[in-house]
């Protein structure tokens, strides 16, 4: 059975919640080793409820396994 997916706009996320989001990628940060065990990406997205110049949501994503973490295809 495929998920079901409830997504919501970018501005009206709360911190520590866990939702469904899709949006523009306006940056990205290929993953690196950090100073622990894990590997680390930066993604930073925004969609049409971010209207303000400069509005943002930075996502920090972490996996053991770079193989793991999205793939960026330019």
């Amino acid at each position: 059975k495929p998920g079901t997916y409830s997504y919501r706009p970018l501005k009206n996320l709360k911190e520590g919640t866990v939702v469904d989001v899709y949006g523009i990628v306006k940056f990205f940060k290929l993953p690196f080793k950090t100073r622990g065990t894990d590997f680390m990406m930066i993604v930073t997205i925004v969609d049409e409820s971010l209207i303000q110049v400069g509005e943002k949501l930075k996502c920090l994503l972490f996996s053991h396994e770079e193989e793991n973490l999205p793939q960026v295809k330019i």
